[in-house]
């Protein structure tokens, strides 16, 4: 994995680079409470993960002080380094284009509030000033605004969600790697905790270093995931919006425009998905909660029959 990675440097790159494009463009508006508080959380987990990256082998070793430990403290540590380094480069990119179309949503309530005259309507007022085609300026102006506002929001959203798209692509295999590193490890962490506990051969120390491997493990699945979600719920919040808007009074190139918009997001399903093989999203920490529980209780019974 770090030597695929490596050899994808520039790829990596490449993704902060667009996003940074995406983020100087929606730089005028101030980030909420919401954006900064996640990104607040990105630095909050990497100092985290890399102290428990290392401490833990510095307690290991402390307490059993043999030096054939050295080689399992070392397969240890170095996949859990990669591993949480690759995610939060994943999971710091996915909460930027989560900030990103938030900004845009702030920029659709602006839009809920304005109410555009029918199509019919404009061949029944009167106005007084025409321009040389014969078409109202005030409505048409207005009209012409409207459209071009929700179609660049459109762009930007496409934008965005290109970019994580791109990054699920190209991360895809290397997070299918860490789904399943991660659930063998967790399932082997309980496994050896249930044993040593049921052999009254493993002291507090123990438990609660077997807790703290299974339950750093299986954050892994949080940071696949939850990003995920959030970009699900920022689109879920614009669809929302874009009818709102289509129940005013729209003509029907502003409709026409609306609709596209909603076609656009709810056909992008492919970003939320890893090689085709695993769905991103929430549901992930469910099922591996159920599978995880369902092989438990097989190993604990092969266990207790001494197979």
């Amino acid at each position: 994995m770090l030597i695929g990675c490596e050899s994808r440097r520039t790829n990596y790159e490449g993704y902060f680079a667009e996003v940074l494009s995406l983020i100087k463009e929606t730089a005028h508006q101030s980030d909420c409470k919401t954006t900064i508080y996640f990104r607040n959380t990105v630095k909050v987990l990497l100092f985290l993960y890399s102290t428990v990256a290392l401490l833990v082998p510095i307690i290991m070793t402390s307490i059993t002080q043999e030096i054939g430990t050295i080689p399992y403290i070392i397969t240890h540590t170095v996949p859990f380094v990669v591993s949480y380094l690759i995610l939060m480069q994943y999971y710091s990119v996915f909460v930027h284009v989560s900030s990103i179309l938030r900004k845009v949503n702030e920029r659709l309530v602006s839009l809920m509030n304005v109410k555009l005259p029918l199509e019919s309507d404009f061949l029944r007022q009167k106005y007084t000033v025409y321009n040389i085609l014969g078409h109202p300026l005030s409505s048409s102006k207005m009209e012409n605004n409207h459209l071009e506002q929700i179609e660049q929001l459109r762009l930007l959203n496409v934008r965005a969600l290109e970019i994580a798209g791109s990054l699920s692509a190209k991360f895809g295999t290397v997070i299918v790697l860490i789904v399943v590193a991660a659930f063998a490890s967790v399932n082997i962490e309980l496994l050896e905790l249930y044993q040593s506990l049921k052999l009254g051969n493993l002291g507090p120390l123990y438990i609660v270093l077997k807790f703290l491997f299974a339950g750093i493990k299986f954050s892994f699945y949080i940071l696949i995931a939850y990003p995920n979600r959030l970009i699900q719920n920022e689109n879920q919040h614009t669809i929302f919006m874009l009818y709102r808007i289509k129940r005013t009074s729209c003509t029907l190139d502003t409709n026409g425009a609306i609709e596209h918009y909603i076609s656009q997001i709810s056909n992008l399903h492919d970003i939320h998905q890893a090689c085709g093989m695993i769905t991103l999203d929430m549901k992930l920490i469910s099922n591996v909660v159920a599978a995880i529980t369902s092989i438990m209780v097989v190993l604990i019974q092969f266990s207790d029959t001494g197979l």
